[in-house]
């Protein structure tokens, strides 16, 4: 995905700390990557009301406020045809 001048903009969503701070940490390193988090599916979901879409989404599944596939459809319906990535552990 390359963005002319542009930086790729990135949602993390995931409810534990250390996970959001390291993944935000890696990312917020390289110049060409904009970052942006939430610790719930309802704070992903306001930044995705107010920030526009986001280039790429990482979302934890087991959040609060997913309750299940609900959640992640939520979210893929306000990211329409951008990348959702999934994460476990």
């Amino acid at each position: 995905m390359e963005l002319e001048n542009e930086k790729i903009s990135v949602l993390i969503a995931d409810d534990h700390g250390m996970i959001l701070d390291i993944l935000s940490l890696y990312l917020s390193a390289q110049t060409d990557i904009s970052v942006k988090t939430a610790s719930d599916v309802e704070a992903a979901a306001d930044l995705l009301k107010t920030e526009g879409s986001f280039d790429v989404i990482l979302l934890d599944y087991n959040m609060p406020g997913m309750h299940g596939l609900k959640g992640f459809d939520r979210i893929l319906r306000s990211n329409a045809s951008k990348p959702v990535a999934i994460l476990t552990g």
